[in-house]
């Protein structure tokens, strides 16, 4: 059998493929306005329009001041009050396929009205109680100052290699919570109870590290207030007594159990906060109960001095310190480090605040 040759003219062989060409490249596509999106101090919510003819995302930003929502072909942006003392800027990454475009958020100031124009005053020194829709929340005040971050050669028979070398770090000033979150502010703010254990006084756990940001982000727009996780840095100075520099093992005692809720004293129970003695800045539970979620990315530390540091610029896991009512006592000494993938939600894990001194 003769195979016939079928010819296609010229013309219609150079439509065929521009037509294609043209459908590839509009696949591609995505554009997103306006380019360019400028927040006020105080606190708003603005949307972005995405065109493109196929399916698309965005990268979530590093910045935790902003909150995204996707919704068809819009993105809907809302920015928290900025109390930082500069302009805070942004740069949100939209991909379809192989394609990406960028847009700038930028976010001014805030300045209340009775501060708007005036000398900032001297940090408050003092603790502080607040109250979170009926619940007390007392923040300690932590002066800031320079300590050995890591354990030393003293502890090697309990330490982890992970604990080493240990180094100099420099902290400014801060406020960190007198107890770990309970359930009872949890609810207070997000109107919900994710516990493994119920119990008003009981730490909350089985959250994500998404969860903390998610509470946080209310919590300050209740407050006004500038919350936050603490940095792995903050908590470790804060659990060794800050500038008294107390010489333990856990915070306040080289005794795991007049300090600590771990498996030889809780047998693996939540217990209520603020039974058991305090370090010497009056911080309850900094060791054992429930482990506590730190804003750093996991690394191995190295010797080199650090001021004010927030850990790895990436990684893969989030820390968590403290150790918890599940665990043996040497899983709960101030240097020991854990962490965990963000997103996990587990039992005997849950956080505690720090606030930015106004």
């Amino acid at each position: 059998m003769q195979l016939k040759t079928y010819y296609i003219p010229q013309k219609i062989l150079i439509f065929v493929l521009f037509f294609v060409l043209q459908i590839t490249i509009t696949e591609a596509q995505i554009w997103v306005t306006p380019q360019w999106v400028n927040f006020s101090g105080e606190g708003e919510t603005k949307t972005v329009s995405v065109n493109c003819n196929s399916g698309w995302r965005f990268l979530l930003p590093e910045e935790k001041w902003m909150f995204c929502i996707q919704d068809g072909n819009k993105l809907t942006i809302e920015c928290f009050k900025n109390l930082d003392d500069t302009v805070r800027n942004a740069t949100l990454t939209f991909v379809s396929g192989n394609n990406e475009c960028k847009i700038n958020i930028q976010q001014q100031i805030y300045y209340p009205p009775t501060l708007n124009a005036t000398t900032p005053s001297e940090p408050n020194k003092q603790n502080k109680i607040l109250d979170i829709n009926g619940v007390k929340l007392k923040m300690i005040y932590v002066e800031g100052g320079t300590f050995t971050m890591g354990a030393s050669f003293a502890n090697k028979n309990e330490a982890y290699d992970t604990e080493y070398p240990s180094h100099k770090v420099t902290l400014n000033s801060f406020m960190i919570a007198e107890t770990e979150v309970t359930q009872e502010l949890w609810q207070a703010v997000m109107q919900d109870n994710p516990s493994s254990i119920k119990g008003n006084n009981l730490p909350v756990d089985n959250i994500t590290w998404f969860d903390c940001w998610t509470f946080i982000r209310k919590l300050n727009a209740i407050t006004g207030q500038q919350f936050a996780l603490p940095t792995e840095a903050q908590w470790e100075y804060a659990a060794k007594g800050g500038k008294n520099r107390d010489p333990y093992k856990y915070p306040g005692s080289n005794q795991a159990t007049s300090v600590s809720w771990h498996f030889q004293n809780a047998y693996g129970k939540l217990q209520k906060v603020k039974q058991l003695k305090p370090n010497s800045l009056g911080l309850y539970d900094m060791s054992g109960n429930v482990w506590e979620w730190c804003q750093d990315w996991f690394d191995l530390y190295n010797e080199t001095s650090k001021q004010n540091p927030n850990g790895a610029t990436e990684g893969t896991y989030r820390v968590f310190r403290g150790g918890a009512s599940d665990e043996l006592e040497r899983r709960c000494r101030i240097t020991c480090r854990s962490a965990s993938l963000p997103a996990n939600k587990m039992p005997h894990v849950g956080m505690r605040l720090v606030m930015k001194i106004k």
